[in-house]
C-alpha cells in the first residue's frame, strides 16, 4: 500500500499517524489542533461516572448491613407512550415499596431529566422513585 492509496483519509487519521502523512498542512501561523486522546475515558451507558460510584459505595454499605436486598446500575427502562427513562439505581428493598428507582446528579441536572423522572413517577405510582443531587460534599434528596 502506498500514501496515495490513503489520499482521502480523513484529518483525524493523518493527525494521529504523522510518520505516514508528514506533519499537517495549513496556513503559515494556523493554530493546530490537538489530535485526539486515545483511550480518554468516555462515559456511555453503562459506565458510572464519579458520582455514580460514590452513590454506588452508599448503596453496598446498605445492602451489606442488610437494609436493601439488592442494587443495580441502570438494570431497568422503564417506557410509556414515546417517552423512555433508565434510572441510575433499581433498588429491591424489604419493605414498604419492594422496588425503588434512584436518580443520581452532580451539580447540573438537565430539564429533560426532570420531565421524565416526573413523568415515570407520575405513570408508575406503585413504585418509589429518588431523586439524590451531590452538593459539594453533601447528598441532598431532592424528590
Amino acid at each position: 500500500m502506498t500514501i496515495s492509496e490513503f489520499e482521502r483519509a480523513s484529518a483525524s487519521v493523518k493527525a494521529l499517524n504523522p510518520h505516514l502523512f508528514g506533519a499537517p498542512k495549513g496556513p503559515v501561523g494556523a493554530e493546530e489542533s490537538p489530535p485526539p486522546k486515545i483511550g480518554a475515558p468516555l462515559f456511555s451507558r453503562g459506565d458510572m461516572n464519579r458520582t455514580e460510584r460514590e452513590f454506588a459505595a452508599m448503596l453496598e454499605r446498605q445492602k451489606r448491613a442488610r437494609e436493601i436486598v439488592r442494587y443495580d446500575f441502570e438494570g431497568i427502562t422503564l417506557r410509556w407512550a414515546d417517552m423512555r427513562y433508565t434510572p441510575d439505581f433499581v433498588v429491591i428493598k424489604f419493605v414498604p415499596a419492594p422496588l425503588n428507582f434512584i436518580e443520581v446528579k452532580g451539580g447540573h441536572i438537565w430539564d429533560r431529566d426532570i420531565v421524565r423522572f416526573k413523568g415515570a413517577r407520575a405513570y408508575w405510582p406503585e413504585f418509589e422513585f429518588e431523586m439524590w443531587q451531590k452538593r459539594g460534599t453533601r447528598w441532598c434528596r431532592l424528590h
